[in-house]
């Protein structure tokens, strides 16, 4: 048998999508026949095979994989090739059904799902008390337990708003139109009248949030500067690293196609179209009415004004400031520490603080 892993076709991307499948399973290929078609944000790529014999597929078209993924097997002989299959089909079927939290979990401290004992759907609790019983790492206990315990006792998160200003009323205004979200206070100097005085001030300074948390009982932070992202990111490099989690204001209108991954501390505004494929990392301000569209990769600690629309492929690394209403060409590669003023057209990549650069 002859393992086929996906290529990493540039270095800006760890992940490939499956533009076509020029094979079916179990057909005989021939070496230098081609196989698949890929491409990332910047580059296509037509996957031609190193040897003949039958071929069992494990992907699937118009669907994003890792770098290194086993997307392929080829066999010598016809019967190997459907041995093969269905010996996979029938661990699929056997496999238990577990959450899509469980399952994180589980693979992040590699159980398995099997040996979790248990007649029908493997929850969170369940990967928590396999762990106990097992006596694993007590890192990873507590770990799990910090992230995961409070939300089997309350129905709701539990969520400090961190930064006051305008942002917070920006922030308090998407997390108040949840059910399952409350807001249990804020920490900032300045804190907007508007705000409810049902949701309570709990401290000036970020640090005594630190020194104090086991004083108050919370399941995640959010981050609502908007005007200093040099210390929005300071802020969330500083509460990562003292084990805060984070979690993600989403506008209800905001729609985002359930193919886009996104990290955390994130707050998306009102009217957000965020495209198929897309990733969007970690501690971004995405204002109201911003369009991203298919395949983009925006980094962490970026900040998209309103309006600014990005056609497909358009990759914006860590840092990066776009100001209102600037437009991005397809497949254009914002670089790490950009600042881009309003209005600006973008048809080529770029670098570094615009002026009146790429201009139409």
């Amino acid at each position: 048998m002859e393992k086929l892993l996906l290529p990493n076709l540039d270095s800006n991307n760890t992940t490939v999508f499956i533009e076509k499948i020029h094979v079916k399973n179990f057909e005989k290929v021939e070496k230098n026949s081609i196989l698949i078609s890929l491409s990332t944000s910047k580059a296509n790529e037509d996957i031609i095979s190193d040897h003949s014999g039958y071929i069992v597929l494990n992907i699937r078209e118009k669907k994003e994989y890792e770098v290194n993924f086993n997307y392929a097997n080829i066999f010598k002989s016809l019967d190997e090739a459907k041995i093969f299959f269905e010996n996979i089909s029938e661990k699929v079927v056997q496999m238990p059904k577990a959450t899509k939290k469980a399952i994180q979990y589980a693979n992040q401290f590699g159980v398995k799902l099997e040996d979790v004992k248990k007649t029908g759907l493997i929850k969170e609790k369940d990967i928590l008390d396999f762990y106990e019983k097992q006596k694993l790492n007590k890192k990873n206990i507590d770990f799990i337990k910090k992230t995961i315990i409070n939300k089997f006792k309350y129905d709701n998160e539990r969520i400090i708003i961190v930064g006051g200003g305008t942002g917070c009323g920006v922030v308090y205004d998407i997390l108040s139109d949840y059910n399952d979200k409350k807001i249990i206070g804020i920490v900032g100097e300045k804190i907007p009248d508007y705000i409810t005085p049902d949701i309570p001030f709990l401290f000036n300074k970020n640090e005594e949030l630190i020194i104090n948390r086991e004083k108050i009982s919370f399941d995640s932070i959010i981050i609502s500067l908007s005007l200093d992202m040099n210390l929005r990111k300071f802020l969330f490099n500083l509460f990562s690293e003292n084990d805060f989690q984070f979690t993600n204001a989403i506008h209800k209108s905001a729609c985002i196609s359930k193919e886009v991954k996104i990290g955390v501390g994130n707050v998306i505004g009102a009217g957000v179209t965020i495209g198929y494929g897309s990733v969007i990392q970690n501690n971004n301000w995405i204002a109201n009415k911003v369009n991203i569209d298919h395949h983009n990769h925006i980094g962490s600690h970026i900040k998209l004004g309103p309006n600014v629309s990005t056609s497909g492929k358009v990759v914006i690394e860590d840092n990066s400031i776009i100001g209102t209403g600037v437009f991005i060409e397809p497949a254009i590669k914002i670089g790490t520490d950009s600042f881009i003023k309003s209005g600006e057209i973008i048809i080529k990549d770029y670098n570094g603080v615009n002026n009146v650069l790429n201009k139409k």
